[in-house]
């Protein structure tokens, strides 16, 4: 980040471009808290190739090893409440992949898993495998904002 400030007052989190002048711009993200950080001025061809060049390979790699192998969603009658929230909590670790490599996508990310975690239980059986899927969705919203996964190198 090439800079951050504290902006008085309660915001909605906002993705901004500023522009710059000369066909150059940077990405300000403003956060709920009312904290701005704004990235490094760029233009929108390096903007994007650098998105071009993203890897999202460990990333998706590890979103599929939740859904394939976490025991929330093994063939049982019963879902553990303990299994859901020790789902949740791995699940919330990954965006931190992001942080780095797609500083934008992480932005949006952490707006998306908010909405996600607010969702209410709904009383039914499925509820918690159906919220565990919905998280799995979003944690690969940045994966469909990039390159297709042909383009990817790994095709998962």
């Amino acid at each position: 980040m090439e800079e951050t400030e504290q902006v008085i007052g309660g915001y909605i989190p906002k993705l901004l471009l500023m522009e710059a002048g000369e066909g150059r711009f940077s990405s300000v993200f403003q956060h709920g808290a009312g904290m701005v950080e704004r990235l490094p001025v760029t233009t929108p061809a390096r903007d994007l190739i650098t998105a071009a060049e993203i890897d999202y390979r460990p990333y998706r790699k590890e979103i599929k090893r939740l859904r394939d192998e976490h025991p929330l969603f093994a063939a049982r009658l019963d879902i553990a409440a303990a299994d859901f929230e020790d789902f949740v909590a791995e699940a919330l670790l990954l965006p931190s992949m992001l942080q780095k490599i797609d500083p934008v996508g992480f932005f949006a990310l952490g707006i998306l898993l908010d909405r996600a975690l607010q969702r209410e239980d709904d009383g039914s059986a499925l509820f918690l495998l159906d919220a565990a899927q919905e998280l799995l969705h979003v944690l690969e919203e940045p994966i469909h904002a990039g390159l297709p996964a042909e383009h990817s190198g790994d095709g998962l």
